[in-house]
């Protein structure tokens, strides 16, 4: 069999079991059969043997054998042009190829994008990548793959989109994807939809305004994957370092609210899936994409942001997580318990802007407390027992000069804004809304 060929040739290269008159004549019979399997191991020897005439022939067989690839990328059979796709990919990434071999062996793999082959293709596609992500080279893979989505059929369009979040990945530019993306989002196949809203999630850069917008709308699509693929996405999207961090220093707060628009908007949105979608899988990931934007929030805000948003944003948040611990199903309620303990995480320690967290951490606590009992559950039990633990430290470290500071902070807030903060720092300053000893019954066996 010729795979059993190659495989004993590639043996055969090792200068210490075999001679050099057998060494060399592997080298010249791998470049006859012309498998892509000889490709790294021919490289090596070409750069590295100490033996020159067998340098020498290990470079004429990889001339043959990329000769021979680019002959197979018009073969018949799919897995011959495979194997040609594949013995280019690693003529490049050996080092092999020279810049004008690049330049010629891309011209190729962009026409291979096209291929009907979906294995084939994505090849194509991925050394194309890799062409710009570690060698600089300026190709558009997303365009290349947008016309292929447009021509093909559903199986191809879902090939072409995880493709393109390939490329997006590796610094590809959105602009083209993006002018199709809302077209797409109607597109009658759910399973389409759904790896649409899952490439959105990968778009950054002067685009990912729209990108959320777009998924905020799929939040309302009719079918249940495609919702929970835009929430996920969303997450993504919410929890993505550069896109939370602001400007640090003197902050506008103008500048700010613009900055957060985006997680208004679909902010409600994921509020009314985490507790209304009848798909429990919907609920369960809109709680996880609550979770992560805060808690990204909170780990990379300024003080000022997360205390001029406290009321308005972050509250119904929470509060959201303490109703979807009455949730029906047993996942949904733990998911919602398990989201609540991870945002009292210690890390976050006792500072201004932790303060106003207090008063919904009271809240959530009782929550917890009374979902565990109705419900009998005992892991929601462990989840308010450490929960209660972290409110206990935190509330050995309050005192009035941290107040006294976060008053400091508001002063420069609208009337409004600034008089519902007041509110919430007076609660914290009224003996009745100490930290109540709250004792858990003990659970049913």
């Amino acid at each position: 069999m010729m795979e059993d060929e190659v495989d004993k040739l590639i043996k055969q290269l090792n200068p210490k079991k075999y001679k050099d008159e057998t060494r060399r004549a592997a080298v010249n019979r791998l470049g006859e059969i012309g498998d892509s399997r000889a490709v790294l191991n021919l490289r090596f020897r070409a750069k590295y043997d100490l033996n020159k005439y067998l340098r020498k022939e290990a470079e004429e067989a990889l001339d043959k054998i990329c000769e021979r690839a680019i002959r197979n990328l018009n073969s018949p059979d799919p897995n011959k042009r495979f194997d040609a796709v594949r013995t280019i990919s690693l003529a490049i990434s050996t080092g092999y190829a020279d810049e004008d071999k690049k330049k010629e062996y891309a011209e190729f793999l962009k026409k291979k994008i096209f291929d009907v082959s979906i294995k084939v293709s994505e090849s194509a596609s991925e050394t194309l990548i890799n062409l710009v992500s570690y060698e600089g080279m300026n190709y558009d893979v997303v365009s290349l793959q947008c016309d292929r989505l447009l021509r093909g059929d559903d199986t191809i369009k879902i090939s072409a989109l995880n493709e393109i979040r390939s490329a997006l990945v590796n610094g590809g530019s959105p602009l083209r994807f993006m002018s199709l993306a809302q077209i797409l989002l109607t597109y009658d196949n759910p399973k389409v939809r759904f790896e649409v809203v899952n490439t959105l999630g990968y778009v950054r850069g002067p685009e990912q305004k729209n990108a959320v917008s777009y998924l905020t709308e799929a939040l309302k699509d009719g079918d249940w994957s495609v919702r929970r693929g835009a929430v996920d996405a969303l997450g993504y999207q919410f929890s993505e370092e550069k896109y939370m961090i602001t400007t640090l220093g003197i902050i506008d707060i103008n500048s700010i609210k613009l900055r957060y628009s985006e997680w208004s908007k679909a902010q409600s949105l994921l509020n009314g899936l985490a507790l209304k979608d009848p798909n429990s899988s919907v609920r369960m990931s809109a709680i996880r994409a609550i979770d992560v934007a805060i808690t990204k929030m909170r780990s990379t805000r300024p003080v000022t942001w997360f205390f001029f948003n406290m009321a308005d944003e972050v509250g119904p948040c929470v509060n959201t997580l303490i109703k979807a611990l009455s949730d029906t199903d047993e996942n949904v309620r733990r998911t919602a318990a398990e989201s609540l303990l991870f945002l009292k995480s210690p890390h976050f320690g006792m500072s201004r802007s932790s303060l106003l967290e207090m008063i919904w951490d009271k809240k959530a606590m009782k929550a917890m407390l009374e979902s565990a009992e109705k419900y009998n559950d005992k892991k929601i039990m462990e989840y308010y027992l450490r929960f209660k633990s972290l409110m206990d430290e935190a509330q050995r470290h309050l005192s009035d000069d941290v107040i006294r500071d976060a008053r400091a902070d508001i002063k420069g807030f609208p009337p409004e804004k600034r008089e519902n903060i007041e509110k919430l720092l007076s609660e914290l300053t009224k003996k009745e809304t100490k930290l109540e000893e709250l004792r858990p019954k003990k659970l049913r066996a």
